[in-house]
């Protein structure tokens, strides 16, 4: 019996060390590391070794949450805050957290994530290892970047305001002692999505820099995530530079290296950029593969997202994490409170207007409509609906509207044709704006959302708030609902 412990403390050790390896060296590989996180987590649960088991878990649910398998990843995040909160372990439970909203933003669970975060900061501060709090506080710094960033408010300064919080997240990034094995895979993390945001406000010289940072430190760290991110962020710094030539290299090299890990978040990613490119250099027929490899890609992760996260599963987590020792600050608890009533109150009148319009379509004898995909669309796209209803040329919009889904440059030729004045004058009064800028602004016109825009054009949708962004600065405008003003009246 004693040899057989033995053996199998042995054994729990030795996978221990091949996971801490992709944290020391880089080495990864999502199959085995994954083979061997199930292992280590049936021997730890044998053996009813807690720091095994909950080390285990989160390398599990991290690696289902990178493939997109959120099913899987929320499975294993709750059994990990049940494990941490038994073992009164405040460092896994916050990195537990900081995974879930990760997961939660994913799913488009906005208002759950933001209190979730809030929950991150709770139990940070009861951590006494310092490395490990400030190690926390770098992730909590980033994911209070991405619900700025998701916003629709986004503007100049709040792009000002992600920058600073990027840079300060890199600065306590630097403090934490070089002994810290998660020291580098956080700061290489940290200095990829500061680069990324340098990019976006056209910080060129500035981005390069950090992006020589990031090459120095993947020398000693080849992870291939980060090294497919580090070819996306180059590729984007030259279509940004006009060189698309070699942003097409690098953004080849992005796509040949995630197809190692079949990562297909990275994969949609860079085909819209890729598209993007060789459209700048009039070559439409590369374009139009790339275009079309992006769009099957985002029709199978938007069908994954729709039929993952079950709702009550989500709820009973948050049930079990948000309980009423969360402290949350008395002006987010009021800000909470009264987002929900508006958001109510929204789903009220949305829910009597799908009704109606139902009753309308009725006797056309469309009764074949999927409630819940009907529930969905009634959420998603309140404006463009409410934005047909009242234009006079409706039945001319409808049509518009669906060849923006259908076939987007199409759609440019009949909105030409529909608002003649609308192109000419744009260039006439704003002179640096390009045609893609212009183009950008017809689906603005048409009362397009982000996310809607980001479908429509093949593009990411943090690249639709950026060009977005670009064209309020182009004009010279002080905030996105003067550039809405300004298009609706050109007629």
């Amino acid at each position: 019996m004693n040899t057989d412990a033995q053996n199998s403390n042995r054994e729990i050790d030795s996978i221990s060390q091949l996971l801490e390896k992709n944290y020391i060296k880089g080495d990864t590989n999502p199959g085995i590391t994954l083979k061997n996180a199930t292992a280590l987590y049936y021997l730890s649960r044998e053996k009813k070794f807690y720091p095994g088991q909950v080390y285990s878990i989160f390398e599990e649910a991290k690696l289902y949450q990178l493939n997109g398998d959120f099913d899987s990843a929320l499975v294993k995040i709750n059994e990990g805050i049940d494990l941490a909160k038994v073992n009164n372990d405040n460092n896994m439970l916050c990195r537990i957290l900081l995974l879930y909203q990760r997961v939660l933003l994913q799913l488009d669970h906005l208002n759950a994530a933001k209190q979730i975060l809030y929950k991150t900061e709770y139990y940070n501060k009861l951590i006494k290892n310092e490395d490990d709090r400030r190690l926390n506080e770098v992730c909590i710094i980033l994911a209070r970047v991405d619900l700025l960033t998701i916003s629709d408010n986004f503007d100049k300064d709040t792009a000002e305001e992600v920058t600073k919080l990027k840079k300060q997240a890199y600065s306590e990034c630097l403090k934490i002692n070089d002994s810290n094995k998660r020291k580098k895979v956080t700061l290489i993390y940290t200095l990829q999505s500061l680069t990324s945001c340098l990019v976006d406000q056209k910080k060129i010289d500035e981005a390069r820099k950090y992006v020589g940072i990031t090459e120095r430190l993947l020398v000693s760290f080849p992870d291939n995530t980060f090294i497919v991110r580090n070819f996306i962020t180059k590729g984007i710094i030259e279509k940004e530079s006009q060189n698309y030539p070699l942003a097409i290299e690098y953004f080849s090299k992005a796509i040949n290296n995630s197809q190692k890990d079949y990562n297909r978040y990275e994969q949609y990613e860079v085909y819209a950029l890729i598209a993007e490119s060789y459209e700048e250099m009039k070559d439409f027929e590369k374009s139009t593969f790339f275009s079309k490899r992006y769009k099957r890609l985002m029709d199978s992760i938007t069908l994954v997202k729709k039929k993952s996260g079950d709702v009550n599963f989500i709820n009973n987590i948050n049930v079990k994490v948000l309980d009423t020792k969360t402290k949350i600050p008395a002006d987010r608890s009021n800000l909470i409170i009264g987002v929900s009533v508006i958001l109510l109150g929204v789903l009220i009148v949305v829910f009597y207007s799908r009704m109606r319009k139902k009753k309308r379509l009725n006797y056309a004898g469309n009764t074949t409509e999927d409630p819940i995909s009907d529930n969905f669309i009634a959420l998603e796209k309140p404006i463009t609906e409410n934005y047909i209803e009242n234009n006079p040329k409706s039945e001319k919009t409808k049509e518009l509207i669906l060849l923006a889904k259908e076939d987007i440059n199409v759609f440019y030729i009949e909105f030409q044709k529909m608002y003649p004045d609308f192109y000419t004058t744009l260039k006439n009064k704003y002179t640096d704006l390009n045609i893609s800028d212009i183009n950008f602004c017809s689906l603005l016109k048409m009362n397009f959302g982000i996310k809607e825009i980001s479908q429509y054009t093949n593009s990411t949708i943090r690249a639709a708030e950026a060009r977005r962004y670009r064209i309020n600065k182009k004009m010279q405008l002080k905030s996105q609902n003067e550039l809405y003003m300004i298009l609706s009246t050109i007629n």
